[in-house]
């Protein structure tokens, strides 16, 4: 059952992260000109918030599986948080 959902979640990222425009953050650099320390995390986090907004706009919750999405996108970006906190480089 997790697995299906964290399979959920991938393929949620792969189609949002197919079609947002990145701005700086595809570049991998701040607006200082500073080389961004967590790229690919810092993308994916911006893929998830971007998805969560377009989940919270559908016109239907979907058998509460909307809400869940949403549920299971908050707790993915606190895993992001946590996994770019806990870098020690």
């Amino acid at each position: 059952m997790i697995k299906n959902r964290l399979l959920a979640l991938g393929a949620l990222v792969a189609v949002v992260g197919s079609g947002t425009a990145y701005g700086v953050l595809a570049q991998g650099t701040k607006p200082t000109g500073e080389k961004e320390p967590h790229p690919e995390m810092t993308r994916a986090k911006t893929q998830l918030q971007a998805a969560k907004v377009s989940l919270q706009k559908a016109a239907r919750d979907y058998s509460g599986h909307r809400t869940k999405a949403v549920e299971l996108i908050d707790k993915a970006i606190k895993e992001i948080d946590a996994g770019i906190a806990s870098d020690k480089h």
